[in-house]
């Protein structure tokens, strides 16, 4: 017997949905995250630039439009050096599985 209508606000329901979705590791995030970093003279360390930044947000199945990418540098580009590093790719993808979720 399945959950009728008037429960599918219920914790058991939202529980039951948490159970189906499958988050990203924090290992498969960083996985993605070399597999498309560069790594540039006039930074220390690795980093994803807008073209990266696209085929990441593919990988983990998340929206990759344009307005997407402005999204993520304008808001998680901590250091406003117009690339993303691995903490703040890992903040976006997180931020954008919280509202795919709701």
């Amino acid at each position: 017997m399945g959950i009728g209508p008037w429960r599918q606000g219920t914790p058991a329901l939202r529980i039951e949905k948490r159970r189906r979705a499958t988050a990203v590791t924090k290992e498969e995030i960083r996985d993605v995250f070399e597999s498309i970093a560069v790594t540039r003279r006039d930074f220390k360390g690795r980093v994803i630039d807008e073209d990266g930044m696209r085929a990441a947000l593919r990988k983990v199945n998340l929206p990759c439009s344009d307005d997407m990418v402005e999204e993520l540098l304008y808001q998680y580009d901590r250091n406003h050096d117009e690339c993303i590093d691995l903490a703040e790719f890992e903040r976006y993808v997180r931020g954008k599985e919280k509202q795919i979720a709701k």
